[in-house]
């Protein structure tokens, strides 16, 4: 039997919170990875490597010559030489699927749904009102009455944060993924979403020369989002988005320090190192770059 409308999001949100509680918990310590092949690709900042950036994956418009001969950054380019070189900028990134039925729900219906869940990832992760000066109201006011009540004042999970102290550059992130929809074991529309940011950072200190790798950090979640807009079925306080499930995240080129509380921003000091290969998993440093890769555990901010 079904739960009645007053138990399900409760039920539904205790179920997938506490497993993203768990993940979150390690998260604190596990915002920046041994990554072999990775590490190197940001710089050689995190653990010891073998590593670095494949040369091939540089197929963009290239920086000013000057600038690319002696390997500094071009503000105009900061993701050139990064895979994200050709992604797709900000909010253009968060492309929802063709409109198409899912279970009893229209196409119309289904098309609503992933424009409620677009806007609700690109205010809580590309806004910069939102995630730089932290006005969490508008995502607070999209979710769902007892999704906010359960998220307390704790929304790591659902809001990238980031800090004054180390701003982002004008260019706006670089943002690959895809958005699924079907419906849960109660008949509850529900989106997959599985989406990789990379984030460009004002180098440190201001106005001094950097390269790539000091400045970007990337930044991959996978939530999934139950979308409730049923007063037949469900009370008032129900309806809405609730975030829950998906696979967790991920954070590349992280700072320690800021990551144990929950910042994203990148180390403050890298060595660059340029090399080519795989790692001891046969991973390559665009792998983690890959929203279909699998979803990497190791740790090395302890």
């Amino acid at each position: 039997m079904a739960p009645n409308r007053d138990q399900y999001i409760e039920q539904q949100w205790v179920k997938q919170g506490r497993r993203r509680a768990r993940r979150e918990k390690l998260a604190r310590f596990r915002w920046l990875l041994v990554i072999p092949a990775v590490a190197a690709l940001f710089g050689g900042a995190v653990a010891v490597s073998r590593y670095g950036l494949v040369d091939k994956v540089v197929n963009v418009v290239s920086p000013a010559p000057d600038a690319a001969a002696a390997g500094w950054l071009d503000p105009k380019y900061p993701f050139a030489d990064s895979p994200a070189a050709t992604w797709a900028d900000g909010a253009a990134g968060i492309e929802p699927p063709a409109a198409a039925p899912v279970g009893g729900y229209s196409a119309e219906q289904v098309a609503a749904a992933a424009a409620r869940v677009k806007e609700l990832i690109v205010l809580s992760r590309l806004d910069r009102s939102v995630i730089q000066q932290g006005r969490t109201e508008p995502v607070t006011s999209r979710l769902s009455a007892r999704a906010r009540q359960e998220l307390g004042g704790d929304l790591r999970t659902v809001v990238a944060k980031l800090t004054d102290q180390r701003p982002l550059m004008d260019a706006q992130p670089k943002v690959r993924g895809t958005m699924t929809f079907d419906v849960d074991e109660h008949g509850v529309l529900r989106a997959h979403t599985n989406y990789v940011f990379v984030y460009a950072f004002a180098p440190q200190p201001a106005g001094s020369h950097a390269r790539t790798w000091d400045v970007l950090t990337l930044y991959r979640v996978n939530m999934d989002y139950l979308v409730i807009d049923d007063t037949a079925r469900f009370d008032r306080d129900s309806q809405g988005l609730v975030p829950g499930g998906g696979a967790g995240s991920y954070y590349l080129n992280m700072d320690c320090a800021l990551s144990k509380q929950g910042i994203i921003a990148p180390p403050t000091r890298v060595k660059v190192t340029v090399s080519a290969g795989v790692d001891d998993r046969g991973r390559s440093p665009e792998s983690f770059f890959d929203p279909n890769s699998p979803m990497p555990t190791e740790n090395s901010c302890k």
